[in-house]
Formats: C-alpha cells, structure tokens, sequence
C-alpha cells in the first residue's frame, strides 16, 4: 500500500518548504502475514516472537541454551544469550504487554533448522 506525505526537507527564513514524497507502508500484520512482537535483550538484539496459529515461534540472538525437563520429556527452557530466559509456565506477557495471558505449555525446539516453537495456552 502506498501512501503520500508531507515532509520538511529544508527550513529557510521563517519558511518552511514541505516536499511529498511517496512511501511504501509495510503493516505490522495482515491476514497474509503473522504478528510479530520483538523485544530488546540485555545486550541490544532483537528477539522476535513471530505468531503462529496459536503458537509464538521464537527468533534471534546469538547463541541459545536449552533446557531439558528432569524426567526427560522434552525441553524446559530456552536462553538466548542476552535473555529473555523462557520457560515452561512463563506468561509472555512478562515480556511483551501484547502477549499476556499467553502461557508457554511447552517447547518444541528442532535443531537442524534452529526453529524454537513455543506452544501456547490461554489463560483466560
């Protein structure tokens, strides 16, 4: 979708000279594009949450630490370098205000790909 506005190039002697120029917008989501919430970790990396059905597939930072549960199940956490630490149980919306009330149920981590999808429920 383009769109038409007016920006100040230039500032003269109590004049201001507004030019249009043409943009391109990019929405945040469409039907056609999932949602995507992205935070800032400690060390300034974008973390991206990138909605998925009704999952949250996690993107970014360096390096990742992951957790297995005790009895063996599955993955208990996941800590990209520079956080945010995520772990089965962890409403989201303590990382991203848009995200609350979605609780991480589980983990699914597949690591030829690096995919990390984090299976959410609703807490209602």
């Amino acid at each position: 979708m383009k769109n038409t506005i007016k920006v100040c190039l230039g500032i003269g002697l109590n004049q201001i000279f507004p030019e249009e120029i043409e943009i391109e917008l990019s929405p945040v989501a469409t039907k056609d594009s999932p949602r995507s919430y992205q935070i800032t970790n400690r060390y300034g990396k974008p973390i991206k949450f990138i909605r998925s059905g009704d999952d949250l597939v996690m993107k970014g930072g360096d390096y990742y630490r992951y957790l297995f549960s005790e009895d063996g199940s599955g993955y208990y956490a996941v800590d990209p370098s520079g956080g945010p630490f995520v772990s089965v149980g962890t409403d989201m919306g303590s990382l991203h205000k848009k995200l609350k009330g979605n609780i991480v149920n589980s983990i699914d981590i597949d690591i030829e790909s690096g995919k990390i999808t984090l299976k959410i429920k609703r807490d209602e």
